[in-house]
């Protein structure tokens, strides 16, 4: 199903971290409080998601629940609007990190204290070649990460990376794992499926109708997989996470500049920047109120 409404509002995800590091891109935030800034200007700048990797002060990928405990924190004490989504990366055990638990742990993290739960986690639906590694999604992990998000109260966002994990989605929404309203992230390009045009009309023809999807161009394509997003009616995803520069050869200043980039392509396309609320609605979230934080955390 190809959607060419251009009155629809686009909801923009800011990726600001991921693994990039500080050689790929001196700006990238790492620290907690280096996030949540990141966060606040990219929602100034249009973002109404942010994606989010939890770093420990070296840059590396942090798996503590204290280290999730005070990202979140710092983001909803300094953008309580913005739809916090934490990744999940793989769901099966690697490098000895059982990351299908992720969603538990995150489940820990907040106690009694709703304040600091994530809207969303990312739900990878099938294995990939990633680069020079695998990236091990099992079928029956990928279930039990599906039951364990909405046993949290939390909405999955399906990271697509080639068509047949489209399949594996239906079928775990065929069994009644999976439910409407699904949101789709189609990755091209990141060592999956390609950036060719093509392949993202053939993402979204296979869509049933009132699905929402989101294109992410890795890389030299973000721009131009962002463009064709837009055009087709489909929400985009930006951030250090995705690329480094605003343009060849030059490096990008902070998540901020390449939301404000994607959000001029809108303007270009007549699409409208979906307000906060308007985008908790499209994504199947319930509305929240903006409430007061456990001062414990700070």
């Amino acid at each position: 199903m190809l959607s060419t409404i251009k009155s629809n509002p686009c909801i923009i995800t800011c990726a600001i971290n991921g693994i990039t590091s500080r050689q790929m891109n001196p700006n990238v935030p790492i620290t907690p409080k280096e996030q949540a800034c990141a966060i606040e200007q990219a929602f100034k700048a249009g973002a109404r998601v942010a994606h989010v990797h939890p770093r420990e002060d070296d840059g590396s990928e942090s798996h503590r629940p204290e280290r999730y405990q005070e990202v979140l924190y710092e983001i909803k004490s300094r953008c309580p609007e913005i739809i916090v989504e934490i990744s999940t990366r793989a769901t099966s055990i690697e490098d000895g990190i059982d990351r299908g638990s992720c969603v538990e742990l995150t489940s820990k993290l907040w106690g009694n204290d709703e304040s600091l739960k994530p809207d969303m986690v990312s739900l990878n639906t099938g294995t990939l070649n990633l680069r020079d590694r695998i990236f091990l999604n099992s079928p029956l992990d990928i279930e039990l990460q599906a039951r364990r998000i909405y046993n949290a109260g939390i909405v999955p966002e399906l990271d697509i990376f080639e068509i047949g994990q489209m399949e594996n989605a239906f079928e775990l929404v065929r069994k009644g794992v999976l439910k409407n309203p699904l949101n789709f992230l189609f990755v091209l390009g990141s060592g999956g499926i390609s950036a060719a045009p093509a392949n993202l009309l053939h993402f979204v023809r296979s869509l049933p109708p009132g699905t929402h999807w989101t294109g992410l161009g890795a890389g030299r394509h973000n721009f131009p997989i962002a463009s064709l997003s837009i055009h087709l009616g489909g929400h985009v995803r930006t951030g250090l996470e995705d690329t480094t520069y605003i343009r060849k050869g030059v490096k990008a200043k902070s998540n901020a500049q390449l939301v404000e980039q994607t959000a001029h392509l809108c303007e270009i396309y007549g699409r409208p920047i979906a307000t906060p609320q308007e985008a908790r609605e499209l994504l199947g979230l319930a509305s929240k109120p903006l409430s007061n934080l456990n001062l414990a955390y700070a």
